[in-house]
């Protein structure tokens, strides 16, 4: 949440080119609950630092709210990741979101793609490792068109099912109820 934030006013001071000398004002404007709080009684020490800036500001609200032990558990948590029993789409917003904590683990693309291959269930697995996407995104939209196909082959499956289900069973009582063997 705090990253998000952070990324969202990375963009609006951008966006509205905001002065430097204005970022750290703003920012705290915005701040509630317990950053507010301690924002307000770091403020003062912090202002007493000439080269205090919004980039130092990111940095102690980081290293306040998101201490080591939480960036851990999430570099343990992408180390682990499998699709197992969610969708493409739930695996691939879970990789994003955690992969930012193992940026040593997934330095570039191509160490991405093979990290996000490998924890998708085998029938994906199997597909994107012959069709070898280059981009962490191809391998997304692979993975997601293998998905939406295999859904849609399921829902057929099913249909054939409950419309054998229905031709055969009928037949199968009455041979039941009469006591005629099939033959």
């Amino acid at each position: 949440m705090l990253e998000e934030w952070i990324r969202m006013f990375d963009k609006i001071f951008e966006v509205v080119d905001c002065p430097e000398d204005r970022q750290v004002e703003l920012a705290t404007f915005y701040l509630r609950q317990q950053a507010d709080l301690w924002c307000m009684f770091e403020r003062p020490a912090c202002r007493q630092d000439p080269e205090f800036g919004w980039e130092s500001l990111k940095d102690k609200l980081l290293e306040r709210f998101y201490p080591a032990h939480v960036k851990v558990e999430k570099y343990e948590e992408f180390l682990h990741l499998k699709q197992v029993s969610i969708s493409v789409m739930e695996y691939h917003k879970k990789f994003l979101e955690l992969a930012r904590f193992a940026s040593v683990l997934v330095p570039i693309g191509e160490s991405k793609v093979e990290k996000f291959v490998a924890g998708l269930n085998f029938e994906a697995r199997k597909a994107l490792t012959v069709s070898k996407p280059k981009t962490l995104n191809k391998a997304y939209l692979c993975a997601i068109d293998l998905y939406r196909v295999q859904h849609v082959q399921k829902g057929i499956q099913e249909t054939r099912m409950r419309s054998f289900e229905t031709s055969v069973a009928p037949v199968v009582m009455s041979l039941s109820f009469t006591g005629a063997e099939p033959s």
